[in-house]
């Protein structure tokens, strides 16, 4: 998970600095724009991250868009992964429970083609989530793992290989793996220049400046 999560990215990480826990915006722009009760959350997602390299990008750039994370969220409720899903997030999302019972049945898969109510892409950068109920902890949720963006393509085209290639938004990119032996990261060409967060504390400021 630690190695992963210097490959992938969510919407929102906590802030290194701050005391308590603190989440705050990653690829998002800003924090997310509430509905009044509290059920619709609009999350908009900063232009230009790109993706690292990867054959099935066929030398193109490809841009982090708002339909990753519609994807990434979808595969961290599959029921048939690895994870086995996430039964708290799939009663909280609109119209995500059918959805993970038809994966449920024998023989079946996940239909990640089925659509989400409460789980869209409204334009190219711009997520909406519905709850069926208020739940501010989903905040966190969507700066952790299992919610962080892998791109479609990449993860079909790798298919049983999906482990050793990962393809993220991140700082860093897998350049060697031997199994329960070594792992080689190196930085990401692609990289967006991020500053150290900054801190109005003063028991912070020596190592902001450093």
């Amino acid at each position: 998970t630690r190695i992963a999560s210097h490959i992938f990215e969510g919407l929102y990480e906590f802030d290194y600095l701050a005391t308590p826990a603190k989440v705050i915006p990653n690829t998002a722009e800003t924090l997310p724009e509430i509905s009044a009760d509290g059920r619709v959350w609009t999350i908009r997602v900063k232009r230009g991250i790109r993706f690292a390299d990867d054959p099935v990008f066929k030398g193109k750039p490809r841009e982090l868009v708002a339909e990753d994370y519609v994807y990434s969220i979808k595969r961290s409720l599959d029921p048939n992964l690895r994870g086995g899903g996430d039964p708290a997030v799939t009663d909280l999302i609109e119209g995500a429970r059918p959805v993970i019972d038809a994966a449920k049945k024998p023989g079946a898969k996940f239909d990640y083609d089925a659509p989400i109510a409460g789980l869209r892409a409204l334009d190219s950068h711009t997520l909406q989530l519905k709850l069926l109920q208020p739940d501010y902890t989903i905040l966190e949720r969507l700066a952790v793992l299992p919610t962080m963006a892998v791109a479609r393509e990449v993860v079909e085209a790798a298919g049983n290989d999906v482990m050793s290639r990962p393809v993220g938004t991140g700082p860093y990119v897998l350049k060697e793996w031997k199994r329960a032996s070594r792992v080689v990261l190196e930085a990401n060409p692609h990289y967006r220049k991020v500053a150290f967060p900054s801190s109005s504390d003063p028991a912070h400021q020596a190592v902001v400046a450093q």
